[in-house]
């Protein structure tokens, strides 16, 4: 499979999970991706349509990600997360109504 430029192996057996996409419309604490076990993590993507602008990954509580706080994620970029559920993880925006989009791997 390939997201976007990186490529990930999934292993026979497996189940793919995903989502509808998500529109973030909130910079301050980000949402929240949802909830729900993703024993082998997630590959998250600002899909960069309709409106392009940056999104914020982050975590919880004094982790949570805002306009200049957490991990930088541009249009058209995706990132890897080792992530346990999917809780753990905020995404905040630049600009309201940017889109992410994630699909993880289940056992």
């Amino acid at each position: 499979m390939s997201v976007l430029g990186t490529s990930n192996t999934i292993e026979a057996g497996n189940t793919i999970r995903t989502a509808p996409w998500i529109t973030i419309n909130t910079a301050s604490g980000g949402i929240q991706l949802g909830s729900g076990i993703v024993p082998y993590g997630i590959t998250l993507t600002n899909v960069g349509t309709v409106i392009s602008g940056d999104a914020f990954v982050g975590g919880i509580g004094t982790n949570a990600p805002f306009s200049g706080q957490g991990y930088f994620l541009p249009p058209d970029r995706s990132v890897i997360l080792r992530i346990k559920n999917l809780n753990q993880v905020r995404v905040a925006a630049s600009l309201s109504g940017i889109r992410v989009a994630w699909v993880g791997i289940d056992s």
